[in-house]
């Protein structure tokens, strides 16, 4: 099913639902209210006109995989669909001063934007190997880059090549960092920062934003690598996504299958389960942000593809993150022109409420 629809929701204080939902518009006139807005996609729903995961093992359309330099042993990649898991396996000599050998899984970034990944497990415990996130000019061996990864050696460090054919830099996280952790990377122009994070709630920077020679359009994605050019490292990540600087994304209320969010600079594609967004509690995923006072979120729904007839595509304000949290959201639903169905706007005026339309 392929649509087009441009959505709007907007906040502003006491009167961002009807009048006699008294509740929610009196706690939005007694303080300014930290609300969470974003795009998001329930029951299997698709933000784009094509299937993100082509099949269990394959990547989607604009990621691709590849060996950087000349690694002894050839790399590759796998994705679990159900579980949100990439198996990376990763050969080479790891990213070294000035070249590199190694496992890169990347789609094009045009402009700013960051990428975040739960690294789960490696394999190899060669000194120094390391899986985790990475931002390169360019597929050459010696490009400028900046990476995050966790090593074989519980440690995090935040990695830099300021220039193609210059030395790598390094700067190592404080104390003992194991996996699980989560890793994180981002963009601003041609400034970027290394983050990581034990619970993907709470950052630490890793030292302070470097300035990389990155040009208009990079690469970003996943890095797996070892140090014995025999050797492969397996490297399992979660939670992979691409978003804008700021934006963070996630399942909300534990949809049994794992969702995901990329960003390729210009538009979203978001996969995601879950039993519904309705009732007393949701569970969806949703890439969002968030802000304080007055708001507007739209987006242009190009499309989406879903098994479900009662799939949710849309935006949405949320005052948190919880599962039962007040919310609003215009929405598109595949069964258009049926009642109760095609574009609706809903929302939760109470937490733990029941949700109207």
């Amino acid at each position: 099913m392929s649509s087009i629809c441009n959505f709007n929701v907007y906040h502003q204080m006491k009167n961002f639902f009807r009048q006699s939902d008294a509740e929610f518009a009196y706690a939005c006139s007694q303080k300014p209210l930290s609300i969470f807005l974003g795009i998001f996609i329930s029951l299997l729903g698709l933000a784009t006109s094509s299937n993100l995961w082509a099949q269990a093992t394959n990547l989607s359309a604009g990621w691709t995989s590849q060996d950087i330099g000349t690694p002894g042993s050839a790399g590759g990649v796998s994705v679990n669909q159900n579980s949100g898991t990439w198996t990376v396996n990763g050969g080479g000599t790891n990213v070294s001063v000035v070249m590199d050998a190694f496992q890169f899984v990347s789609r094009p970034l045009d402009g700013n934007g960051s990428i975040t990944a739960l690294v789960n497990s490696q394999t190899s415990t060669n000194p120094g190997v390391s899986s985790g996130v990475m931002i390169r000019s360019d597929l050459t061996a010696g490009s400028a880059f900046a990476a995050v990864v966790a090593t074989s050696s519980n440690s995090v460090c935040f990695q830099w090549r300021q220039s193609g054919g210059a030395a790598r830099q390094t700067i190592y996280a404080d104390g003992i960092v194991s996996t699980p952790i989560w890793v994180r990377l981002a963009r601003l122009g041609n400034t970027v920062s290394g983050w990581f994070s034990y619970d993907g709630i709470f950052w630490v920077e890793v030292g302070a934003g470097q300035t990389v020679a990155l040009g208009a359009t990079a690469q970003i994605g996943l890095a797996v690598a070892t140090t014995n050019n025999s050797d492969l490292n397996i490297g399992t990540l979660k939670n992979v996504s691409v978003t804008p600087v700021g934006w963070s994304d996630g399942d909300i209320g534990s949809p049994s299958l794992t969702g995901s969010s990329v960003f390729d600079g210009t538009k979203w594609a978001v996969v995601g389960s879950g039993q519904n967004i309705f009732a007393t509690a949701d569970q969806f995923h949703y890439a969002s942000q968030s802000f304080v006072g007055d708001v507007t979120v739209s987006a242009k729904i190009n499309g989406f593809s879903t098994n479900s007839a009662t799939a949710k595509v849309g935006v949405m304000i949320r005052e948190s993150l919880a599962a039962n949290a007040r919310y609003a959201f215009m929405l598109l639903t595949p069964n258009q022109g049926k009642p109760g169905q095609g574009a609706n706007f809903e929302y939760r005026n109470g937490v733990g409420g029941v949700s109207a339309a």
